[in-house]
């Protein structure tokens, strides 16, 4: 399934073209984050290619300075529908805010339906505006769980996990917590 943008043949607004030694080179906004991330969203396994329909193994993925969960959800929409081996995947990243922000979306993703998830996580990642709605179901929702494992920490510079679960899926997340 290609993009909008691609069957069109439209260029996207964040792209500089204006310039012809950097044609087709991202827009750089915000500095050094990039909030969009870089570079078009991957299918990092492709097991319909690799392995097959039918591909059932367990797998581990590891998404060292992910920048953000585009791969990670481009990957997990590609599975094929009738995978059933276990899926484990370590995502990382130097930038706190990146962590932050990666976990905010996965802690939503878990605790929230499908359809209302979807919606905070696009307005989390894309947009400077929250409606009211999206704010209180984090309060609601997802602040108490953060909350609950900020309780956990005794003192700063330990490594602190944390561990939710949600129909066979485990979300796991280890902390250096610091000053």
């Amino acid at each position: 399934m290609e993009a909008a943008w691609e069957i069109e043949g439209r260029i996207l607004t964040f792209v500089d073209t204006g310039d012809s030694h950097r044609s087709g080179t991202v827009v750089k906004y915000g500095g050094r984050n990039r909030q969009w991330g870089n570079m078009l969203a991957l299918d990092l396994l492709q097991l319909k290619v690799n392995e097959g329909e039918n591909a059932s193994r367990d797998l581990s993925v590891p998404m060292a300075a992910s920048g953000g969960l585009r791969n990670f959800i481009k990957t997990i929409a590609c599975l094929p529908e009738g995978y059933r081996g276990h899926l484990h995947v370590d995502i990382n990243d130097i930038d706190d805010t990146v962590v932050a922000r990666n976990l905010t979306m996965l802690l939503i993703a878990f605790n929230l339906t499908p359809e209302i998830a979807s919606i905070i996580i696009l307005h989390l990642w894309y947009s400077a505006f929250l409606p009211e709605f999206i704010i209180d179901e984090i309060k609601n929702k997802i602040l108490p769980i953060v909350l609950e494992f900020l309780k956990t920490i005794v003192k700063y510079s330990e490594l602190r996990q944390a561990k939710w679960h949600h129909n066979n899926a485990t979300l796991s997340a280890q902390f250096h917590v610091k000053v």
